[in-house]
């Protein structure tokens, strides 16, 4: 996981936390899209596989779940 979540973070990505299984991150919604092909419309509410566009993630990164951001 320390792998993928270098490579989300040099593509801008902020890393909130990097787990055995899972790494959390933050970013815009074009991010999401460009890197990880999510549409910003799906970005509250997409879980399931993803194929990443950028190579460098992949087979580090299958599967995404979005969060809703946490409130203060």
């Amino acid at each position: 996981m320390q792998q993928a979540a270098d490579v989300l973070r040099d593509l801008g990505f902020d890393i909130v936390r990097t787990g055995r299984f899972a790494v959390s991150v933050r970013g815009q919604p074009q991010q999401f899209e460009a890197v990880l092909g999510v549409p910003a419309a799906d970005l509250l509410g997409v879980s399931g596989p993803l194929t990443p566009r950028v190579p460098d993630l992949m087979g580090l990164v299958d599967y995404i779940e979005v969060l809703p951001p946490s409130r203060p």
